[in-house]
């Protein structure tokens, strides 16, 4: 306690025991000095505490000087990849991921791999169509791929969204729909299949990923609640019934 502290504590002191007699002096003196203890314990806390922030910081200006590679720096500076951009300068500043549809586990199995391989898996079905009904079943299974492929396009036109590469999917879907549909089916049966499948089967639903139900088989209950003879008439392999 400094000269003019001691001083104006007197002063307090003075105008105390003048105005009132009955204070105990001792007892005041004891208060404050447990006060001063109080204080100088809070103190000694503080001090702690910043010798703590100090070596905390320490720590992080070592950190960010043994991050001199690329990787690591990427690693140290990715907030903006957990906090996406909300504007494009922000965008600009830093490298953000473009997010896709789920599963986002780094594998050399992609999306597209599985949808191709489903549809690679699927030709032995399409050579028995061709085989046993000849090339109108070909034409039917072109007809539905190309309307699948070229409606996704529209849509995400018509939402002024990015188009996303070729992975398949809306050809698994037109794909589907023409080898479950009837060999004699009009051509226009088949567009009119797949658009409701990729607009109202997935599209309203988000897309690849967030459709709940199957793409194709919602095309088909389409077709065969509002076509119900043309989806109900079938010629068996024999080419006579």
């Amino acid at each position: 306690m400094n000269e003019e502290e001691k001083k104006q504590l007197d002063e307090a002191m003075k105008k105390i025991y003048g105005s009132n007699k009955s204070v105990n002096k001792k007892k005041v003196e004891e208060e404050l000095a447990n006060i001063g203890k109080e204080v100088e314990g809070t103190k000694e806390e503080v001090t702690e505490v910043k010798e703590e922030m100090e070596k905390v910081g320490k720590t992080i200006q070592e950190i960010r000087g043994e991050a001199k590679s690329p990787p690591m720096e990427k690693a140290i500076n990715a907030s903006h990849l957990i906090s996406p951009p909300t504007t494009a300068k922000e965008a600009v500043k830093g490298e953000c991921f473009t997010v896709s549809v789920n599963p986002h586990v780094k594998d050399k199995v992609t999306i597209s791999k599985i949808m191709w391989s489903v549809v690679i898996a699927l030709l032995p079905a399409v050579i028995a169509g061709v085989y046993f009904f000849k090339l109108r079943a070909l034409l039917i299974i072109l007809v539905s791929i190309i309307t699948a492929v070229a409606t996704e396009f529209i849509i995400f036109k018509l939402a002024k969204k990015e188009i996303p590469k070729l992975d398949g999917s809306a050809v698994i879907t037109g794909l589907l729909l023409g080898l479950i549909l009837p060999p004699t089916v009009p051509l226009w049966l088949p567009i009119l299949g797949v658009v409701f499948a990729i607009g109202i089967g997935k599209q309203i639903f988000g897309g690849l990923g967030h459709n709940i139900f199957n793409p194709a088989l919602v095309g088909r209950v389409f077709l065969v609640a509002s076509f119900p003879v043309l989806m109900t008439r079938w010629i068996l392999p024999d080419g006579i019934t």
